[in-house]
């Protein structure tokens, strides 16, 4: 016999799926409130690149369970076992998506990607993505990025690799095969079906010739490829990670070095292309030849109060440039001496002060909260005692300093509480805030910690309770939002639920 909705029922699933459908697509208008901003997830909450969206805002907006009253509750939910290291503290950050995290090692031998149940800690599969590195010892220079089944992230071994993100078997690799020295540092961006990686080298040793390339997600191949330097020369490596505008037409990125003299008009740059062919649109090149001042992170896209689209990074001579996206050739707008960061990206907060608040951690380990607009002081710096990536959510700033967590409140700047956890140590990493939960490295060890008593409930839909149905073992909401995730809409008035 096959179970048919009532009129009833099926009329309050319309109703609460239609709001929660525009409440989705509101989500996904985020991470950055900027015009047009696509999502980078099917559940918002998710955290499932670097940078948690194409932006690299560092932002989540659906974040809504801990705050800066509730910060001091927090407690460790789990702690994973050692994951290994060769020395050398992990330097990708972990990735929430799939109901999993997934985060690599910088161990030089067996298995060094992990993937955890992202609420309990249960392991839920390893794999190896090689290893290789004499650059400080890094194993794995790279965060994971998740797209539907698929995640990509850049392995040990001078190669990117594709895996199934439920079972980790390999999909596919692409190896860079730009000699011995290349090294896989960027963090992928995964859109428009294709994952985009930059080409870098180990510590420059030798450089190796500066690279975007495009890459399809399914199959690995090459779809697409930019070079920032002639044939025959190297410099302009891509070892921060893209980033991409709202619209997903623009691919930006921050080059590298010059290498043996040579100048040309995108070492040391900020430049933008076309997603779609990797033609380079628009370029502004800062820093000084021969002096290794190149820019230092990863390109962060975000809007101010005038609705301008906007994108900056932190360059090695100690400054902030933030540049219109649209009038890269015209220089920066706004720059700001903050001293030198490497690798520490910025963060964006659309909904902090008019027009937003741009957080970036700067020189002697200070936290700067500034005006998008202008560059000017949102509440005077303040020191955080230790350098690594950042998170924002409802209104907490979260540090990872060297394996400690740092929660700042985000209106003032002011140290809320500091977490070390049990068997801590150095990390070289992010944070990712998902679901209720605060997920970070330190040392060989990924912790989560959220509020006492679990993660809350969703909601129950309008007049369906939690029954369930012994066609399916689901409850009526689990069906319709599975069926609506696979399918983009409702099933007709009648329709069978063992069907489903």
């Amino acid at each position: 016999m096959k179970l048919r909705l009532p009129q009833v029922v099926l009329l309050a699933l319309l109703n609460f799926l239609l709001l929660a459908a525009l409440h989705g697509s509101e989500q996904a208008a985020l991470p950055a409130s900027i015009p047009g901003q696509v999502g980078p997830s099917s559940n918002s909450a998710d955290w499932p690149m670097y940078g948690h969206d194409w932006s690299r805002t560092n932002y989540n907006p659906a974040e809504k369970t801990i705050n800066a009253s509730n910060v001091s509750q927090l407690v460790s939910r789990w702690q994973s076992p050692d994951l290994g290291s060769n020395g050398t503290p992990p330097s990708g950050a972990p990735s929430v998506a799939n109901g999993k995290v997934y985060v690599g090692s910088s161990r030089s031998s067996g298995d060094n990607f992990f993937a955890f149940d992202a609420a309990t800690g249960a392991q839920a599969w390893t794999a190896n993505v090689g290893y290789k590195s004499d650059c400080f010892n890094v194993g794995i220079g790279s965060t994971s990025a998740i797209s539907g089944a698929t995640l990509v992230v850049g392995g040990g071994d001078a190669a990117y690799y594709g895996l199934n993100a439920n079972s980790g078997a390999r999909l596919w690799r692409n190896a860079m095969n730009v000699g011995s020295s290349g090294f896989a540092w960027t963090s992928p961006l995964l859109a428009n079906g294709k994952a985009y990686v930059g080409i870098a080298s180990r510590c420059d040793n030798p450089s190796v010739r500066g690279e975007v390339r495009a890459l399809d997600l399914q199959n690995g191949s090459q779809s697409a490829t930019q070079y920032f330097v002639p044939a025959g020369k190297a410099g302009g490596g891509i070892w921060n990670s893209p980033a991409l505008s709202p619209d997903g037409g623009t691919l930006i990125v921050a080059t590298g070095e010059d290498f043996a003299g040579y100048n040309g008009p995108y070492n040391r740059a900020i430049v933008s292309l076309d997603s779609r062919t990797l033609e380079i649109k628009q370029s502004h090149q800062q820093g000084s030849l021969n002096q290794d001042a190149d820019f230092g992170t990863t390109p962060i896209v975000f809007s101010d109060n005038q609705k301008r689209i906007l994108v900056g990074a932190n360059h090695k001579d100690g400054v902030f440039y933030a540049y219109a996206l649209n009038n890269i050739n015209g220089g920066p707008i706004w720059s700001r001496q903050i001293g030198v960061a490497v690798g520490m990206m910025a963060a964006y907060d659309p909904t902090f002060g008019d027009g937003g608040t741009l957080f970036i951690q700067g020189g002697g380990a200070r936290l700067y909260a500034v005006d998008p607009a202008t560059g000017k002081d949102r509440w005077p710096d303040v020191g955080v005692g230790g350098q690594d990536n950042m998170a924002v959510a409802n209104g907490v700033i979260y540090l990872n300093e060297e394996g400690a967590l740092k929660a700042l409140d985000e209106s003032n700047g002011r140290l809320l509480r500091t977490i070390t956890p049990v068997r801590s140590g150095a990390s070289n990493s992010g944070v990712a805030i998902s679901n209720g939960v605060i997920y970070w490295l330190s040392g060989n060890y990924l912790n989560a910690w959220g509020l006492p008593g679990g993660a809350p409930a969703p909601p129950a839909l309008p007049g369906t309770g939690t029954q369930m149905f012994p066609q399916t073992g689901k409850s009526v909401s689990g069906i319709f939002l599975d069926y609506w995730k696979t399918h983009g809409g409702l099933p007709q008035q009648g329709y069978p639920i063992s069907d489903l």
